[in-house]
C-alpha cells in the first residue's frame, strides 16, 4: 500500500467521525427511566444470585444496547457449514 493511499484512508476515517457521533446522538430513546428501573428490578429477581449488582447492571445495559441497535430486516447470513441463507430478521420487539 502506498503512503498516499494510507493517508487518504486515515483522513477519510477522521472526517467521518463527527457524523458517526451525530447519528448516535439522534437515536431515539426506546426505554424511559421507568422502563430501565423495571428492567433492573426484573434482573434482580431473574438473574443468578452469584452475580454482583454491577454484573446485573451490565447485563441490563447490554440488553438495552441490543434493543437500541437492533435493525429490522437485517440479513441473518447462514449457519456454520450451511449454504442456505436464513430469512431476514423480524420487526423490533422493543417497539411493541
Amino acid at each position: 500500500m502506498k503512503r498516499r493511499t494510507w493517508l487518504q484512508q486515515i483522513g477519510a476515517t477522521l472526517a467521518l467521525l463527527p457524523f458517526a457521533r451525530l447519528r448516535a446522538w439522534q437515536r431515539p430513546a426506546l426505554f424511559s427511566a421507568n422502563d430501565i428501573a423495571a428492567l433492573n428490578g426484573i434482573a434482580e429477581v431473574v438473574l443468578p444470585t452469584a452475580l454482583t449488582a454491577q454484573d446485573r447492571a451490565d447485563v441490563v445495559q447490554k440488553f438495552i444496547d441490543w434493543h437500541t441497535n437492533y435493525k429490522a430486516g437485517a440479513d441473518m447470513g447462514h449457519t456454520y457449514g450451511g449454504s442456505v441463507l436464513r430469512p431476514a430478521s423480524g420487526p423490533a420487539v422493543a417497539t411493541r
